[in-house]
């Protein structure tokens, strides 16, 4: 496999990460010996698209999982981003997933770590979702509602996010770096 390609402009950045107990699901110090974690959270700054200076995140706790497909963000930020593609993205409520045209023109999207932005490629936010009884594909976006933003809800960026950073954490320091990928 070859190695990743980093951006030229290298842009990286160290981040503390939160960890939440395996046992009780609330936080708990890397620091104490006993602690087993489950899943590690850092603290997203913000989602930069047009529109997005309107919106403000109660809670950024948001874990890094390379084993989710989508991004699972605060509802606000998903409806207004999903609003932003043309044509605009529609929501089934029934199945809680905001569907796309497969070739729609798809917004620009940034995450803020540690006060840098990452870019999200279009490409990672349209996926397939399968074919409708026609036989024509049927898409869905990459980043969806992850609930309410609440202090207790935890949000995810998945592999939508995951293909356009090389992430490595260090769990004996409590911290995560996260570098920008060349474009692909």
């Amino acid at each position: 496999m070859p190695p990743v390609a980093l951006d030229k402009t290298v842009v990286a950045v160290t981040v503390p990460v939160q960890s939440y107990s395996a046992t009780d699901g609330n936080p708990t110090s890397a620091s104490d010996p006993n602690a087993v974690f489950f899943y590690y959270i850092a603290d997203v700054e913000g989602y930069t698209f047009h529109g997005s200076k309107k919106l403000n995140t109660k809670n950024n706790n948001t874990i890094l999982d390379s084993g989710t497909t989508l991004n699972y963000l605060p509802s606000a930020v998903a409806e207004a981003y999903n609003a932003q593609f043309v044509p605009k993205a529609t929501l089934n409520e029934e199945l809680g997933l905001h569907f796309v045209d497969c070739d729609a023109k798809v917004p620009p999207f940034s995450v803020k770590l540690g006060g840098k932005s990452f870019p999200i490629d279009a490409r990672d936010q349209i996926l397939l979702g399968g074919t409708g009884d026609d036989g024509k594909p049927i898409c869905i976006s990459g980043t969806q509602s992850g609930g309410e933003d609440t202090p207790e809800n935890v949000f995810i960026l998945g592999d939508v996010f995951l293909h356009n950073v090389v992430s490595t954490f260090n769990v004996k320091a409590n911290e995560m770096t996260v570098t920008r990928r060349k474009k692909y």
